[in-house]
């Protein structure tokens, strides 16, 4: 098991805009979806609400302190950093890390914060 960061990046080193990426390549999408399947990722919340549904064919790990939500087949929330790795070391597969540049960057807390700074 490896806990690897996934990120796409562009010339100005963004890797997206508005909760969205702000470009559309199948090249990318497609050697994102070969890589992550069968593994888990993880995300902060931000991520998981631009969503509309779980990543197929992966265990979703969603880094948030919102626990008084609907359960979701194959998502799991998840509180603390240290949880996460809790987790990591009982998988058998690999965790990617996705999402934004908080998530990449080891800064979970501010993944559990709306744009106005509250907490989810």
């Amino acid at each position: 098991m490896a806990i690897v960061g996934i990120v796409a990046v562009d010339r100005n080193l963004a890797i997206g805009r508005g909760g969205t990426l702000p470009w559309h390549y199948s090249a990318d999408l497609k050697f994102f979806k070969q890589t992550t399947v069968g593994n888990a990722v993880v995300m902060g919340n931000r991520t998981w609400r631009s969503l509309k549904k779980p990543l197929p064919d992966r265990l979703n790990v969603v880094l948030t302190s919102q626990t008084e939500v609907d359960a979701v087949h194959s998502v799991v929330r998840l509180p603390t950093v240290e949880s996460i790795l809790t987790l990591a070391q009982t998988l058998t597969s690999d965790l990617f890390v996705i999402g934004g540049k908080d998530g990449h960057h080891g800064d979970a807390e501010a993944e559990n914060h709306d744009e106005g700074g509250q907490d989810d």
